[in-house]
């Protein structure tokens, strides 16, 4: 969260008050304390900013989900570079072969009951359920 917490603060002054999902929670919100809960405010704030960004730009924005990153990434990079207009880089792709690995799904921390609905709506809308 860097010195000061400074990471965690401009999320609490510049992020949350700048979407309304977050209000009726806010007040939880700026009260924790714990990684784990900051870190999930954190990743809600963030993947909705991004699918904001997908809603109202579609043709913009190419979305790559992590387990296809993983179980395919020379499918996954060749469709990042194609639709960025760049070239196919074999330096990525081999380090993408030799690096990313498929394996479990891991289990969601617990994170504290007033996120878990905000939470579950973000997981839902990036397609899991």
């Amino acid at each position: 969260w860097g010195k000061g917490l400074r990471k965690w603060q401009l999320i609490l002054d510049q992020v949350i008050p700048a979407d309304d999902s977050w209000r009726p929670i806010e007040n939880e919100v700026r009260g924790l304390t714990d990684p784990v809960g900051m870190g999930a405010v954190e990743w809600v704030a963030f993947m909705q900013q991004g699918l904001a960004l997908q809603r109202s730009m579609p043709e913009r924005i190419f979305r790559v989900a992590y387990e296809d990153l993983c179980t395919e990434p020379v499918r996954t990079l060749r469709g990042l570079t194609d639709a960025c207009g760049l070239a196919e880089d074999e330096n990525m792709i081999n380090y993408a072969q030799e690096t990313l690995v498929s394996g479990q799904a891991r289990a969601i921390p617990t994170i504290p009951s007033f996120l878990r609905p905000i939470f579950d709506d973000t997981m839902s809308a990036l397609g899991y359920a």
